[in-house]
């Protein structure tokens, strides 16, 4: 259920009579400000150090207002990912590919012993590109050493063009 009190404040709730949560609950919620906001919450549990939360809210831009970015994703597929970890990476490279905008260019770099890189650069996020990369992530196996600074160096190289935003 889900109630709006204002233009600042609303409430969800959940509820499932006998259910097993065996996943994550995931709320998305669009905010609509003009400028940027920051919120900070501070917490003292009654053990163990004080903590923050802080939460910077983006302002809403239309689709031409965003900077395309060039999304370059590492993966680890080194032997210490192999079962659960390397099962959830590639969920999650896969959830990242499924939320590519049309002006982003995107490249996917595996390392364990070695990097290989499924393009020498970041490429258009054209249907065919993504589907490329989709097979790249679900072909990757887990195993070997952990080249990281390797990773780290070829992640670096990536050429952005003017305009475009690097992410890493």
């Amino acid at each position: 259920a889900t109630r709006l009190d204002s233009l600042h404040e609303g409430h969800a709730s959940l509820e499932l009579m006998q259910a097993s949560l065996s996943q994550d609950v995931v709320v998305i919620a669009r905010t609509a400000v003009a400028e940027p906001t920051l919120a900070v919450q501070t917490f003292r549990p009654p053990r163990g150090d004080a903590f923050f939360a802080a939460v910077v809210t983006p302002p809403d831009l239309a689709d031409d207002q965003v900077l395309a970015r060039d999304v370059t994703l590492v993966l680890d597929v080194s032997g210490s990912m192999k079962g659960g970890k390397i099962e959830q990476t590639q969920r999650a490279a896969l959830w990242l590919l499924d939320h590519l905008r049309p002006r982003d260019r995107v490249n996917i770099l595996t390392f364990c012993d070695v990097v290989r890189r499924a393009a020498q650069q970041p490429r258009p996020a054209t249907a065919e590109t993504l589907e490329h990369l989709r097979c790249f992530v679900e072909d990757a196996v887990a195993g070997g050493g952990t080249a990281l600074g390797d990773a780290v160096r070829a992640a670096s190289e990536t050429q952005t063009e003017p305009g475009r935003v690097a992410v890493v």
